[in-house]
């Protein structure tokens, strides 16, 4: 049989034969009806006097119904239904002979089970390799005749037609219904599975009023939406079953509604503003996960929500709410809801319909058609003389197609013995009738599938690839630099598994004798395009392949593992296409680095190529990267912490900042609070979405501040209250840790913030949204502390796009330093006086790391440096200020006052009201405070005196909750390089590609790119240690002692485009992966490509 064969698909009609058998089996159109209750019996067939087409009845009630209601919800494949032409063989002799189809379709848009496939027996299932239309050719004669001698025109013949009609029945069992659920989180998992390209069927329990509502209006009354949750609407081809229903007063009326997930180019024409979709819904997440599907079917008009109509039946009722099942009382529209979760790869089929048919690789050979005959003078049959333009190819055989001035031919009969090449007498059928006027002759193509048997002298696999412009010689010699590749497929392509760095790519020099993978730098990166039917992808070099004129360089295409949507690879494997360039084409020298994550060291260097966040994921399709999950966490800083345990609890506590006349509060946490090591990579990049304070004694009174606001940052200081060792300080530490800590008034508050662009103080809770307190919060943690929450919630005040704004500590794109004033990191208190040891990570045989040996004083990174809170109570006439907040006291290692700080290096400074000695409530305006001023002490004697301190040794206990929405990691020093030639150096860069592209990323998910440039590095030692990520720090640096990296320019930021290092000899790539903490997903990194010209 052939490898694929065309679909006839004209628009529907029946001939006049036909006609007169449908009316005499079924007593003629229009008969049958009833004025209310079921219009016809259920399951009969009649036809539809508008269209002559056949329908079968379902159960209704002649559209009458007082309750409107969903009577089942089941999913299937949409296909035309066709049946043997006239002239069949009843009795074949040699099934695997295919027989002749009537072109006609007996039903358009007819869903059937997806385990109807081809069998050779009942019926034949295949698409068309230009249209992509599915046809269901069952393999019999619905309107066979008898010829007599008393009916010329023949009687029908009852025995095949009821086979016809007993194979179609067949289509229609076990179909998978959907269950009912609801799309609001409300319905529990599992939800009902649909393919990502099937079409779902809602059959109703009665006909419906198909005249108020239209095709086009359909989508305004049944409404589609994907997504995770499915929030986004979905543009579906949404029709009313033109196959199933009643007649009503003599016309037919639908009681199904098809949705389709899948839309052809030529629908989307039809339909108009819709795009072609071969895909269907996007993909879910997991096999197990939330919904992705939702259909929603209003019952109520709201020309406030834009819902100016609603579906109906005839007696003009719509679908009942109080039908049962899930439905949304919230909505303006009183929605009935379905929910559904769509394929994804870790299902059956790749998550798409059932599919066993290999697809083909296809070729499209230059021939010439001259001669045509119609001998039958349909229109439809013909007989041509091919000839072939080209050195490619092909003896004419059944199922090869010609394509000539728009119309498409199928070749139906092989051509005679020819000498090669032509010219070849051709029998075809057209897919239409061809209109007169039309010229068949001129310019054609023989589109014919691939085969290594058709691989001979001049025919080579080049054949089957195409280049736009065309070579000098074709089908590969003189292909013009800039020149685009292509290639054509039978049936729609999973792109996934052509991409262009692994699947369908461009690769410098002549194919290897091996199946090996490309060198990372061998690989022409070029954005993967492809047509909105998935049957064709074409390879579009950034820039001009590289070339010195007169060379003529070779090149070859390479394409490995490609499937159907169902996962089905070729038939047959293409080998690697050698092609030659242009030799008179201009000199341009340009490469690319790609990577394809399928190992840590792609480039083959002496190391891995990454260093970060990721996690190398190695698969049967390549590898990917992927970042940490978004996994919340609390950490609690408490006296049950190694370092905390050090300090002294304070009897008294403080009430700062739960003042009633108002208070401007900053406190530190550092790593250690929580009992962390500077070390732990971890605990890097954490995002804050929760604060809670201790309450002194574990109790807590109700309290309202009306106006109450929080600021987040990373603190420029960093307290160390250990005990300094006898004998001088260990440089470069001027031995004076008091002053480590957050400096008293003058100094300004804001000069506590560490300075840097990427992470400014970040305001986290407006003080519009105030504070209230209540008992009822409070809880208890793992180590026994009783906490009560800040109101900081970024998930109740979620910004633009649904996605929170929170702030990341230890944020690994800050490059600003911090901690002044100490000995830097791990600290004294660390390592003297909790004890807290850090092996040496070069060889832990060798001594432990002391204070500072990490980073010096003044040289602490982000990762060292304290979470800075700030928090701004503004006077309340509702505050009652009855809370006591739960404080130790650092460790006292000198008893002295230094620049206005007590008993050692301050974790707080602040401003409060209160009520003076003289009982004159003193209020403050936070906003008015640019420094610390300290507060009333009500402890002194005599009470309420002015404190002696504006920042002071008090530390708060308290509770982080974090997420993690951020995963960085970072790429050697890679240098750029030709594809086919030695040269090197300085390079202009181009936009990265990024698979999968971003567009398709998770929404509220991203994955950015960030570059910086350096001058050549010389010495080959120091360029091997470049060129290992082992080598790199968190913030993608190399220890000057391994490389001196001279950064271009002398900047060693990182820039957001890639130009901006455009003129250097080496760059660096930083990736930075965001997380949707909401919908708790990540974006995942397939491949990355940068190219360049040098």
């Amino acid at each position: 049989m052939p490898r694929f064969t065309l679909s006839h698909d004209p628009s529907p009609r029946l001939s006049l034969a036909a006609s007169l058998a449908v009316l005499l089996s079924l007593a003629g159109c229009g008969t049958g009806e009833k004025a209310g209750g079921q219009s016809q019996p259920v399951g009969a067939e009649f036809c539809n006097p508008a269209t002559g087409m056949p329908f079968i009845v379902d159960e209704n009630q002649s559209g009458q119904a007082l309750s409107l209601r969903i009577a089942e919800i089941f999913w299937g494949r949409r296909v035309n239904v066709h049946q043997l032409a006239a002239n069949f063989d009843p009795d074949p002799k040699d099934p695997a002979i295919p027989q002749a189809v009537d072109p006609d379709p007996v039903f358009v848009d007819f869903v059937i089970n997806q385990n109807i496939l081809t069998d050779n027996v009942n019926w034949i299932l295949e698409a068309n390799p230009i249209t992509q239309v599915t046809r269901l050719i069952i393999l019999a004669r619905r309107d066979a005749v008898e010829p007599s001698a008393t009916c010329p025109e023949g009687n029908p013949d009852v025995a095949e037609r009821l086979r016809f009609e007993a194979r179609l029945r067949l289509t229609q069992q076990n179909f998978p219904f959907v269950l009912p659920k609801n799309d609001d989180g409300s319905s529990p998992t599992p939800f009902s599975f649909i393919p990502r390209n099937a079409c779902m069927v809602i059959r109703f329990n009665d006909c419906l009023d198909d005249d108020v509502t239209p095709f086009g209006e359909l989508a305004d009354t049944v409404k589609v939406f994907n997504g995770i949750p499915p929030t986004s609407p979905f543009d579906s081809r949404i029709l009313f079953d033109p196959n199933h229903g009643g007649l009503v007063n003599g016309v037919f009326r639908p009681t199904r509604v098809l949705i389709s997930a899948t839309v052809s180019v030529d629908e989307a024409a039809l339909m108009g503003g819709v795009a072609p979709n071969a895909l269907g819904f996007s993909s879910s997440l997991n096999s197990a996960g939330q919904p992705s599907v939702s259909v929603r079917i209003p019952t109520q008009t709201a020309p406030s929500a834009t819902q100016f109509e609603v579906l109906r039946n005839l007696r003009g009722n719509p679908l009942d709410f109080d039908s049962g099942g899930p439905r949304d009382f919230g909505s303006p529209t009183r929605d009935i809801v379905r929910a559904l979760r769509s394929g994804s790869a870790d299902d059956v089929h790749n998550g798409f319909l059932r599919d066993e048919t290999t697809p083909d690789l296809l070729g499209f050979f230059q021939s010439t058609v001259s001669s045509p005959i119609n001998p039958s003078m349909d229109r439809l049959t013909w007989i041509l003389s091919l000839g072939f333009d080209t050195a490619c190819t092909k003896v004419p055989d059944q199922g090869d197609v010609i394509r000539v001035n728009g119309v498409v031919l199928e070749v139906t009969v092989m051509a005679n013995d020819v000498p090669p090449g032509g010219p070849y007498t051709v029998n075809c059928r057209a897919s239409v009738e061809v209109p007169s006027g039309v010229d068949l002759t001129g310019d054609a193509q023989f589109i014919t599938a691939y085969d290594p048997l058709l691989v001979m002298g001049a025919v080579t696999p080049a054949c089957w690839v195409g280049f736009s412009p065309a070579p000098v010689t074709p089908p590969a010699l003189g292909v013009g630099p800039g020149a685009q590749a292509t290639l054509r497929f039978s049936e729609p392509m999973d792109p996934d598994t052509l991409s262009p760095f692994s699947g369908f790519m461009i690769v410098g020099g002549a194919g290897p004798s091996n199946d090996e993978p490309p060198e990372a730098d061998k690989i022409v990166v070029s954005p993967l395009l492809r047509s909105p039917g998935l049957d064709q992808f074409f390879l579009d070099p950034i820039q001009p392949l590289s070339h010195i004129n007169p060379q003529a360089e070779t090149y070859h295409i390479r394409l490995r593992g490609a499937t159907d949507l169902a996962g089905n690879a070729l038939d047959s494997q293409l080998p690697f296409v050698n092609f030659v360039l242009d030799s008179t084409a201009p000199t341009a020298l340009s490469g690319g680095i790609s990577f394809r994550f399928d190992s840590t060291d792609e480039m083959g260097d002496t190391g891995p190529d990454i260093r970060g966040q990721v996690i190398y994921q190695f698969g049967t399709n390549g590898g990917r990267i992927v970042p940490r999950q978004p996994v919340f966490a609390s950490y609690v800083a408490d006296r049950n912490q190694p370092v905390p345990m050090q300090q002294t609890a304070s009897p008294l506590g403080v009430q700062d900042p739960l003042r009633p006349l108002g208070s401007k509060l900053q406190y530190v946490w550092r790593y250690a609070d929580f009992g962390w090591k500077a070390t732990d990579e971890t605990k890097y990049d954490l995002d804050i979405v929760g604060l809670n304070w201790a309450p002194l004694g574990g109790l807590a009174d109700s309290d309202f501040f009306e106006s109450f606001e929080m600021r987040l940052a990373h603190s420029l200081f960093l307290p160390d209250d250990g005990i300094l060792p006898a004998g001088p300080p260990p440089a470069p530490s001027n031995g004076n840790i008091l002053i480590t800590g957050l400096p008293p008034g003058p100094c300004p508050f804001e000069n506590n913030v560490l300075a840097d662009p990427r992470s400014p103080q970040l305001l986290v809770h407006p003080s519009s949204l105030g504070y209230r307190i209540e008992p009822a919060n409070l809880f208890v943690t793992p180590s026994n502390t009783v906490m009560m929450p800040y109101p900081y919630d970024p998930f109740s005040n979620i910004g633009v796009g649904g996605i929170p704004e929170t702030f990341t500590w230890r944020d690994t794109s800050v490059q600003a330093l911090g901690g002044p004033f100490g000995v830097g990191i791990p600290q004294f208190v660390e390592i003297a006086d909790a004890g807290i040891v850090y092996p040496n990570p070069d060889d832990p045989s060798l001594p432990n790391l002391a204070p500072g040996e990490i980073a010096r004083t003044n040289q602490v990174p982000s990762y060292g440096l304290p979470l800075l809170v700030e928090v701004r109570c503004f006077p309340s006439n509702n505050g009652l200020g009855l809370n006591t907040l739960d404080v130790s006291l650092g460790a006292l290692p000198l008893a002295t006052v230094l620049s206005g700080i007590n008993g050692g290096p301050a974790f707080r400074a602040y401003t409060s009201g209160g009520v003076g000695n003289t009982g004159t409530p003193q209020s403050i305006n936070p906003n008015l405070e640019p420094f610390p001023r300290g507060g009333l002490n009500p402890n002194s004697l005599p009470p309420n005196m002015p404190s002696l301190f504006s920042a002071d040794n008090q530390w708060y206990l308290g509770q982080i909750d974090t997420v993690i929405r951020v995963s960085r990691a970072h790429s050697i020093w890679l240098k750029p390089v030709s594809s086919v030639h030695p040269d090197n150096g300085p390079a202009d860069y181009r936009l990265p590609i990024l698979l999968p592209s971003p567009d398709s990323f998770p929404e509220g998910t991203s994955v950015v790119l960030e570059y910086r440039g350096a001058e050549p590095i010389t010495d080959a030692g120091q360029l091997a240690a470049a060129q290992n990520a082992d080598n790199l720090d968190a913030y993608g640096d190399i220890a000057p002692g391994q490389a001196q990296v001279i950064f271009l320019d002398g900047d060693d930021t990182w820039k957001t485009a890639i130009s901006e290092i455009d003129g250097a000899a080496l760059f660096q790539i930083r990736f930075t992966f965001i997380n949707n903490i909401v919908k708790g997903v990540t974006a995942d990194l397939d491949a990355v490509g940068i190219s360049f010209t040098l």
